[in-house]
């Protein structure tokens, strides 16, 4: 036990990406944007990769060490016209 209590503890933000809807949902969504400074994404890496490269960039300068979980939601369920295209985009 005592090993556990000498040990240093180095701490470090948390963030997640996430479906850019959320950043809109009152309170928690904005807690989320403002203060947390998550990464919001929108499917599109086209759209999002400035969006992610600039918020590593943000975190690099300021020094903070930071845990960053990617959590991918749902699959394509559906092979209609518009989900083959979003594959499509997605491996471009």
């Amino acid at each position: 036990m005592k090993d556990l209590v000498s040990k240093k503890v180095t701490r470090c933000r948390v963030g997640f990406v996430c479906e850019a809807i959320i950043q809109y949902m009152p309170f928690i969504g904005w807690y989320r944007k403002m203060i947390c400074d998550d990464v919001f994404v929108s499917r599109s890496f086209q759209a999002d990769g400035p969006i992610i490269k600039k918020n590593i960039s943000h975190f690099h300068r300021s020094g903070c060490t930071r845990m960053l979980f990617l959590s991918p939601e749902g699959v394509v369920v559906d092979f209609g016209k518009r989900d083959v295209e979003y594959i499509k985009e997605c491996r471009e």
